[in-house]
């Protein structure tokens, strides 16, 4: 497991729009890269005990990171029942993950914490356009620290001076902070809020801010907040105020493990894998 941050040291080479002639070529490599794979697997089962081991091969999947806790359970049972294979999954947030594939980072499969990024990248070919859906959903609420004697009671309260630090995830790269700018925008108090905000740049910073008492209270997503036993949830954003939650996975065009990565974007929409996000507090989208 990695996060964005590790990602960020790698060189910034220039990611070109692929071009439909790119995507045709892109696809065709996917297709020759399984037959590549599938001799490999052949020529090491003829050659006996005596060859070297043949590698083991590893997806990288990039995840937003309040998939976290549930994507870690559904990897380790996946590995389990394929013993073949092993998922490295880089967390961050959506924008920045999007970014990175992009530039041509390494990734086989995006799941993401909001359809525009997932919507870009299909339009840009940087996702297969037959392998992409929404999966998993979720619900946005505000939270204070577990201590805190009061609490903002809706989003038009946290222009109040009474909170004087709000924790929100940085609207432009976090969906998190998207869909929070969308609901203090309707109330008419962002700009007031926006002034006193401290910017996190995924959900996970900006739930540990209001953790350790660095806000006041921060725009979280459900399931991030009934993950965590030092906050409590002040009150739920309705669902009307932001645009509607939604996390899709999808393949990436040029992954070089099209068999691998097909293989786990099913798991990841199967029953037993969709239990595991559903006891972690999200919605569930059925195929």
């Amino acid at each position: 497991m990695v996060t964005a941050n590790e990602w960020e040291k790698a060189p910034a080479a220039a990611g070109r729009r692929p071009t439909a002639a790119g995507r045709r070529f892109a696809r065709g490599r996917r297709r020759f890269a399984a037959v590549v794979a599938a001799l490999a697997v052949v020529v090491a089962g003829c050659a006996g005990g005596g060859g070297p081991p043949v590698e083991r091969p590893t997806l990288t999947v990039s995840a937003a990171a309040s998939l976290m806790e549930p994507l870690e359970e559904v990897r380790a049972r996946y590995e389990a029942l394929h013993p073949g294979v092993t998922i490295r999954v880089n967390y961050g947030s959506s924008g920045g993950l999007q970014k990175q594939i992009e530039m041509g980072l390494p990734a086989d499969l995006f799941f993401a914490a909001a359809r525009l990024h997932m919507d870009q990248l299909v339009a840009q070919g940087f996702i297969d356009e037959t392998l992409h859906a929404t999966l998993l959903t979720n619900a946005l609420v505000v939270v204070v620290p577990v201590e805190a004697v009061a609490s903002p009671d809706s989003v038009a309260a946290l222009a109040d001076p009474a909170w004087s630090r709000i924790a929100i995830g940085v609207p432009e790269t976090a969906p998190v902070g998207a869909y929070a700018k969308e609901a203090l925008e309707r109330a008419g108090v962002w700009e007031r809020v926006r002034a006193k905000a401290a910017f996190g740049v995924d959900a996970r910073k900006v739930l540990a801010a209001v953790e350790t008492g660095n806000a006041d209270a921060g725009f979280v997503y459900a399931t991030d907040a009934r993950a965590s036993g030092r906050v409590r949830v002040a009150f739920e954003v309705p669902a009307e105020q932001h645009a509607p939650i939604e996390y899709p996975i999808g393949v990436v065009a040029t992954t070089s493990r099209p068999t691998e990565a097909e293989a786990f974007y099913s798991f990841l929409r199967s029953e037993e894998a969709l239990a595991a996000f559903e006891a972690r507090g999200f919605g569930t989208v059925r195929p």
